[in-house]
């Protein structure tokens, strides 16, 4: 039994890590809703993707939505934006977000 649970617990404890790191350019970049972008110029479209199961469990959706809004903004940078608009709903680990450049 013991040996049974130090093969699970290392499991639930990867799923609960958070390996997307945000950058400290990204860090001024912010997450908004369509309607917040009115004003704004739409720069580029990205998509975010990463592994939403780990050794075939399901990661919790907080988390890989918030991972994927991190890749979104660390990308964003690349494309002169400072903002992220989600576009698409998390299917398989991806999200499809527009990158906007806003006053």
């Amino acid at each position: 039994m013991l040996r049974k649970a130090s093969l699970v617990l290392p499991c639930f404890v990867l799923v609960s890590c958070s390996w997307v790191k945000l950058t400290s350019e990204a860090e001024s970049v912010s997450v908004r809703t369509a309607e917040q972008v009115a004003d704004c110029k739409k720069v580029a479209n990205t998509t975010a993707s990463l592994r939403s199961k780990v050794m075939g469990v399901e990661r919790s959706k907080e988390k890989v939505q918030k991972e994927l809004e991190t890749l979104a903004r660390n990308a964003a940078i690349d494309y002169g934006g400072n903002v992220v608009v989600p576009t698409s709903e998390i299917k398989e680990g991806k999200q499809t977000f527009d990158v906007y450049q806003c006053p």
